[in-house]
């Protein structure tokens, strides 16, 4: 079982600069209010379309200048072609491979073991009169501009995970007439090393004449951020616009090569003292070795004033307000629990990271520590320095920060999980027109 934060009391957030500066911490029940639903914890980040938040000049820790990155340069100079060539297709060709990210690993890791984890399947209903030949061309071009939606998966001796980028080939269209039927077989199909984890079908539902668009993905490919990025190219090559070319995930990789390189010693220590004595319980508390999966969510929306207090964001509000709630369900001074970042907020020279057309997001132990004697506002200002100090180390991993020792081990094994994210509004227009996903995870 795992708990979503969505919505939070306004008697703890909508009150005035003065009441909140005047009121001390109390872990109050009525703290926020619950979502439980197993694993649905990363269903709002990754499906979902959201927009970006602006990058500020305190994100100027990231900055270096990136060149073009040449094919292959970022393998092991050791690693043998001929590996990689084995577990592709006979009749693929590779046009470029690359190490992948710690998130990458993980989510094909999990999504072995259970079919259709982290796989959405994407349903757009198409409008009455759409050219489907067109469509299908718009498609074509952007596939073939866009190596992440080429990229596959090997397993390594010596470099372990890598993505395999191929050259450009016709989409292959499924076609079917009963979109029940056709959810429940993709959804039974297990990504495989050496094959594309990108699917595309269309249903044509009868007696209603309605014709669904149905994208499958794995979200080693995509996340939400870049699913978003890659239709709005569709829908601009659909409509014979000039579509703006989206940043290769390689180049990232490469910056994240040189940032390990660089501080991985720095980020180890970093996460070492920063979880050191943690005593955060775990909660919901689970039996050892269960897996759960979603079986349903609830949603309850709220409105929340903005500018709530100078210098503490509704993010800052709301994570406070889940530690408060943690922390008073396991009767402790602290709360560890799961935040999902988008990664997006750095800023690195010659490298948008809003176009990145890859899986950039990340999730981390956050540690909240609740003094009854500290206000609200102190609460807030703990909680911003520790989302600072995490920026730079953000990436290394949860698996990484795992083995670092018995502190990290059990601040890893949080069972709730928060996501904070703006609302962004669908274009009424947009020939993808009504969208929703089937994913739980």
């Amino acid at each position: 079982m795992a708990l979503t934060a969505k919505h939070f009391s306004p008697d703890l957030i909508q009150k005035d600069q003065r009441q909140v500066k005047g009121d001390r911490v109390e872990r109050s029940d009525s703290a926020i209010d619950l979502d439980l639903a197993s694993k649905h914890y990363l269903s709002d980040l990754l499906h979902s379309e959201r927009r970006p938040a602006q990058t500020t000049d305190t994100d100027n820790y990231l900055s270096q200048r990136q060149d073009s990155v040449k094919p292959f340069s970022l393998l092991d100079p050791t690693q043998n072609h001929d590996e990689i060539r084995r577990q592709m297709p006979s009749d693929a060709t590779s046009i470029d491979a690359y190490p992948c990210t710690a998130l990458q690993e993980g989510l094909l890791a999990l999504s072995m073991k259970e079919s259709g984890s982290f796989t959405p399947q994407i349903i757009c209903k198409l409008p009455k009169g759409i050219d489907l030949n067109k469509f299908k061309t718009a498609w074509q071009s952007i596939v073939d501009s866009n190596s992440t939606l080429r990229t596959s998966f090997v397993q390594t001796r010596n470099s372990g995970l890598l993505q395999v980028v191929l050259a450009p080939e016709p989409i292959l269209w499924s076609e079917d007439i009963d979109l029940e039927s056709y959810l429940s077989n993709d959804r039974i199909i297990f990504p495989s090393f050496g094959k594309l984890l990108l699917r595309y079908g269309l249903i044509q539902s009868y007696p209603s004449d309605s014709l669904c668009f149905v994208w499958t993905f794995h979200h080693a490919v995509l996340d939400g951020w870049s699913m978003r990025l890659v239709l709005r190219q569709v829908e601009e090559s659909y409509r014979g616009e000039t579509f703006q070319p989206l940043v290769e995930f390689k180049r990232f990789i490469a910056h994240q090569m040189r940032l390990e390189k660089k501080s991985q010693k720095a980020s180890e220590a970093f996460w070492s003292s920063h979880l050191a004595n943690t005593s955060g319980a775990q909660f919901p508390v689970v039996p050892s070795r269960h897996n759960s999966r979603a079986n349903g969510y609830s949603e309850r929306f709220i409105p929340v004033k903005e500018n709530l207090l100078a210098g503490a964001t509704t993010s800052t509000i709301i994570q406070a307000a889940w530690g408060i709630l943690v922390a008073r369900r396991t009767a402790a001074t602290e709360a560890t629990f799961g935040l999902v970042l988008a990664g997006r907020n750095a800023e690195i020279l010659g490298l948008d990271m809003r176009r990145v057309n890859g899986p950039t997001f990340n999730s981390l132990p956050m540690r909240v520590i609740i003094e009854d004697e500290k206000s609200a506002e102190d609460l807030f200002a703990s909680i911003h320095a520790s989302q600072v100090a995490m920026k730079p180390h953000q990436h290394l991993g949860l698996q990484n920060i795992r083995r670092l020792g018995a502190d990290c081990t059990k601040a890893c094994s949080f069972q709730n999980m928060l996501v904070i994210q703006p609302r962004l509004e669908r274009d009424p227009t947009s020939i993808f027109g009504a969208r929703e996903n089937t994913s739980d995870h």
